[in-house]
């Protein structure tokens, strides 16, 4: 697909009046609006030209007021146009969620962002690619002093120029494009979850997992799985169901920054016990490994055991130092498959997110409210902390329906399906 080179001066003219208009009165007299930033800056002239075909999207972006907009370079954009990604840009749909991906229902700062995570909600909210109510989020965080937000399948993007003001928000420019995250079966596969997937399968759950909303899933690792080898061939399928959903919460989507000294009542009717002790984040007695995968019906957790609903470890989680590290786990005596179980006929990822690691230092610091600060001294002179909201007003835990059941569609080759 070629981009087109010039804005139409019809929209163009309605961009500038939407504007305009919604300036007045508001005390943002001399600011640019998007159309003369967009148009203006050398190195968004791929994304001026792209959002251009969309005039829609474009005057819905123009009326939005107290956002943030996380704009890919040129050479973000030429990347993916170089990438087997570059046919998706032929589907309208797909490319007007991509871009309402790039879009944040909220204004902050470089500044507001630290090394406690933040999930910050945008305007993707269409139901063939997210099915967490209130939209879609992206994780924003500070890593080695730099701004960097990251998406489906941890893939992070590097604020290459941030706190660019406009008449309506912010602009960062980013050095990727975001990744739309995928469905709970695409997201799985690609972060080696495949034990967990087959066996949701298995239990015939699969298919209400990916049909809901606002979902948190505690995941077990495959090595997970294969410590209680065992045991596995010897379940029911309805054994098998009560164990997963024991997995699963409903109608919450409880990242990181939500993890703290809590219960939360799982899809199977029992509570587990969320508990930080000695530098780890456990939940019963297992240890979450990998925070905050983002997929199109919530968040994932990978952690390091297969719980147990008939077991009472949850009870002595506190007392747990590291789970697994004696050998045991939640199901008592057991042992150890040569292979991993539930895992024949799933595909090998080609690609992994193992690598990137919300630590553990990140979770506990995020039980304490940080107020917005730290690293103005590293950040462009156009930010303006007075009209910023702090990183405690974006942290979402949406619940309530959402409708249709999230589908990742034509966007699977982003996963690397």
């Amino acid at each position: 697909m070629q981009l087109k080179q010039t804005l139409p001066i019809a929209l163009t003219a309605a961009l500038a009046y939407a504007q305009d208009g919604s300036d007045s009165g508001s005390g943002s007299s001399g600011m640019t609006n998007l159309t003369a930033l967009l148009s203006s800056t050398d190195s968004l002239s791929s994304l001026n030209d792209l959002v251009g075909n969309y005039p829609d999207f474009a005057a819905a972006l123009a009326s939005r007021e107290d956002v943030t907009i996380l704009a890919p370079s040129n050479d973000a954009l030429e990347t993916l146009m170089n990438s087997d990604a570059a046919s998706m840009l032929d589907n309208d749909q797909f490319v007007q969620a991509l871009l309402n991906y790039h879009v944040i229902n909220g204004t902050v700062y470089a500044s507001n962002i630290t090394q406690t995570p933040i999930f910050a909600p945008t305007y993707l909210n269409n139901s063939m690619y997210s099915n967490v109510t209130g939209g879609q989020v992206v994780e924003a965080r500070r890593e080695d002093g730099e701004v960097q937000f990251v998406s489906g399948l941890k893939q992070v993007s590097t604020v290459a120029q941030p706190n660019v003001n406009y008449t309506n928000g912010v602009v960062h420019i980013i050095d990727e494009v975001l990744m739309i995250p995928g469905n709970l079966t695409s997201t799985a596969q690609n972060a080696n979850l495949t034990a967990f997937l087959g066996a949701a399968q298995n239990a015939s759950i699969a298919s209400t997992l990916l049909g809901a909303e606002d979902l948190t899933i505690f995941a077990p690792s495959n090595a997970a799985f294969q410590d209680i080898g065992s045991l596995t061939g010897n379940l029911t399928m309805n054994q098998l169901a009560n164990i997963l959903s024991y997995h699963v919460i409903e109608g919450t989507v409880a990242y990181s920054s939500d993890l703290s000294n809590t219960s939360l009542t799982t899809l199977q009717g029992d509570d587990v016990q969320i508990t930080i002790a000695n530098g780890s984040v456990m939940v019963n007695n297992a240890t979450v490994t990998n925070a905050n995968i983002l997929f199109a019906g919530g968040v994932i957790h990978v952690i390091d055991q297969v719980l147990n609903p008939n077991s009472n470890s949850s009870s002595s989680s506190s007392n747990s130092t590291s789970s697994g590290s004696d050998g045991e786990n939640a199901f008592g005596a057991t042992s150890s498959a040569s292979e991993v179980p539930f895992t024949s006929g799933q595909p090998t990822p080609t690609t992994t997110i193992t690598d990137l690691v919300t630590s553990t230092s990140q979770v506990i610091i995020s039980q304490t409210p940080t107020g917005g600060a730290g690293g103005a001294g590293s950040e462009s002179d156009n930010s303006d902390s007075s009209s910023s909201s702090t990183g405690a007003a974006w942290i979402a835990k949406p619940t309530g329906a959402m409708g249709a059941a999230a589908l990742f569609g034509g966007a699977a080759f982003y996963a690397g399906m």
